[in-house]
Order: C-alpha cells, then structure tokens, then sequence
C-alpha cells in the first residue's frame, strides 16, 4: 500500500529470506508514550517476527508518532500478526506491505525531507558521468570553475537555510554544516579549526574527490559558506586529497585579498 510519510529517509536494502517467510514492510502510527515500540515488539516475537530496520518519526496528528520497520516473518503467521497489532491500545493506525523480491525497495515513503525541503539521493554513479559530461562541454579548466561557482552558490544558501532553523550561531555554523555532509553521505566525517582568519577543514571520505579526483563544488561550498558567516570574501583551496594518497581531504579557507588600483 503506498502510503507517503514525508521521512526523511529513502531506503533501498537486501534482505535475506529463510524459505516460508517474507520481509513486512510495517508503519505503525503509535501513541507517543515510552514504551509504545516495546510494547508493539513484544508482539513481534511472540510470532516469530525479527525486525531488521525501524526507524521512528514525527505525524501530523498530536500525541502520535509513526515507527516504521522492516521485518522477517512466516508467511502463514502475517494475518495473525497484524490482527494482534491492531488490537493494540497504543496503535492508532498501521499499514503493511509484503515484500517478496530481493531488493527491498520502501512502499511506505515516496520524500526525502532536508530541513523542511525535498532532498533526492544521487549514486555516485551518476555524478561520475554528470563530471564527464561537463568536462567534455566545458573543457576540464571550465569544469573545474563552474563546479566551484556553484559551489559558492550553494555554500551561501546552506548557510541561510542553517541559520533559519537552528539560529546564527557564527563560526560554530561550521560544526553543522559537516554534521550535515556526514549525515547525507558527502563525508565519513570532518572538522575544522582557525588560524588567524583562516580556517583549516578536513574531510574525510569526501565523494566528489572518489569521482573527480580533486574536490571543486564542495571547495566552493566552503568558501560561500565562510564568505556568509563573515560577510566577506573568502576563497578556499584543497592542499591535501586523498585521491592523491593523503588521509583525508584539507582545505586552506582565507579571505580573498583585494587590490586597489589608484
């Protein structure tokens, strides 16, 4: 049954299946009380279910959540199960799908939610080829100058999305920003630090060096982002990449000197 729940998760998995059972896909809108997923998961086992992934998640309706699962479960034992479900006190709604294909692809979310706005999911497959073809149009130099424009571009509007939802916290906007690249997959993890006016920002496992071979777009991200938290230019150059052997990528964020002609 497809039933939308604005999640900002998108999942596509494997799940081995012992013969005789399928993998549930399960939404529960639950009473928001502690205790609520125990009570629900104790029903689970006691027909056999083994829950594989959940995740929890705000409604729209107050004093409810919704919990979503995938599970293992004998084929015979669903109806059974889902009936004991609904009889629940703490259940207020639920839906299922029975998955019976290998690759488990979610029925129950169709959005990716970032911050109040729609997030897609990009392999890095894709981007490879994205790469290619601007380099081909553009010539490498002009792909590496239009990678780090937008960049900048998107750096700045990071930083005012950011701002709006958890306040202008200045230099430790930073912190966020590479909570936010690991969250979504950009980065394994990251950090930073000053010196004087510049800033020292290392990124571990950072996708676009894994399929450019050097960093561009997120090197212009970091500099409009700085450029916005202190209201000056400021450039960024990567001094370390793993694509060429280092540990992780670092990037030398400075203001831009300007010179004045009489």
């Amino acid at each position: 049954m497809h039933m939308p729940h604005n999640l900002p998760l998108f999942t596509i998995t494997s799940i081995s299946r012992p013969e005789g059972y399928v993998v549930l896909e399960l939404s529960l809108l639950l009473k928001d009380v502690p205790g609520a997923i125990h009570s629900v998961s104790n029903v689970i086992k006691s027909y056999g279910g083994d829950i594989k992934w959940g995740v929890t998640h705000e409604s729209d309706k107050p004093g409810l959540a919704w919990w979503c699962t995938f599970l293992l479960v004998k084929e015979d034992s669903v109806d059974e199960m889902i009936e004991s479900l609904r009889k629940l006190d703490l259940v207020s709604d639920l839906e299922y799908t029975v998955h019976r294909d290998r690759i488990i692809i979610t029925r129950h979310h169709d959005r990716i939610l970032s911050l109040g706005g729609r997030a897609i999911l990009f392999r890095t497959e894709w981007l490879k080829h994205i790469h290619a073809a601007v380099g081909k149009t553009w010539g490498t130099e002009g792909a590496k100058a239009l990678a780090y424009i937008v960049g900048v571009d998107m750096g700045k509007a990071a930083h005012k999305s950011h701002v709006s939802f958890i306040g202008d916290l200045k230099d430790e906007l930073l912190s966020f920003l590479l909570e936010m690249m690991g969250g979504t997959g950009w980065i394994s993890g990251g950090s930073w630090r000053k010196d004087g006016e510049k800033y020292i920002i290392r990124l571990y496992d950072l996708f676009e060096c894994e399929i450019a071979g050097e960093s561009h777009l997120v090197r212009g991200e970091l500099a409009g982002y700085i450029t916005a938290i202190r209201g000056r230019d400021y450039k960024a150059t990567e001094v370390k990449c793993k694509a060429r052997g280092d540990e992780y990528c670092e990037f030398v964020v400075e203001p831009v000197e300007r010179v004045y002609e009489r």
